[in-house]
């Protein structure tokens, strides 16, 4: 199931990256994306623009079916 990472907040980030039953994609995604969003949050503006770089790429490498 396609499910938009970019939408989540802290908590749902959190529960994806510990989901065995998520694709891995998904799993790494998550854990980047919330690196980003505490990092905002903590005025590290530099280190969160490379985290969502990060997810950039790791969206671009997804497969087509799970991308959103």
């Amino acid at each position: 199931m396609k499910k938009n990472l970019d939408c989540m907040d802290q908590t749902e980030l959190q529960s994806v990256t510990v989901d065995p039953d998520q694709p891995d994609a998904y799993r790494v995604y998550a854990s980047r994306k919330l690196l980003a969003v505490r990092a905002r949050l903590e005025g590290q503006i530099p280190l969160a623009m490379v985290m969502e770089g990060e997810c950039d790429r790791i969206y671009e490498s997804m497969p087509r079916d799970l991308r959103w």
